[in-house]
């Protein structure tokens, strides 16, 4: 009765352990399988976030492209009709109507400009720089 006591002792106590065992095994498993499932929660979260700012700035430009595209439409409607046609050839050409008076502009024309100096009168006693400045 005794070695049969010790027996089952024994064998509960190694079953204890093995399941003991086992079960620490088994936490440690689930402890790992929860840390990787939240981390790829995570993970989903933050590219969700990186797709909907990009989503956000795609759509602003969209929203640029389609009114730049408006405008050039307008642009296009604007050249192509009959009347800035004339006109533009009337430029090109440099032709007038009888009334009108024609004028050509050279490109990059500098003006004379007048100090501010010289144009103080109050205080002007000698003009002569007036003459240099327009000598030069």
């Amino acid at each position: 009765m005794v070695k049969l006591i010790k027996n089952a002792v024994f064998n509960l106590r190694s079953n204890f352990y093995r399941i003991a065992f086992e079960g620490i095994g088994m936490t440690v498993i689930l402890l790992l399988v929860s840390v990787i499932l939240f981390s790829n929660i995570l993970r989903v979260f933050q590219k969700g976030q990186n797709n909907f700012s990009i989503y956000k700035l795609e759509k602003q430009s969209l929203e640029e492209l389609k009114e730049k595209n408006a405008e050039l439409k307008e642009e296009q409607q604007i050249s192509s009709s009959e009347e800035y046609l004339l006109l533009k050839a009337r430029d090109i050409l440099g032709l007038g109507k009888e009334s009108e008076s024609l004028y050509k502009i050279k490109p990059n024309v500098e003006f004379y400009e007048t100090k501010k100096e010289l144009l103080e009168l109050s205080e002007k006693e000698n003009y002569s720089d007036w003459w240099e400045s327009l000598i030069r």
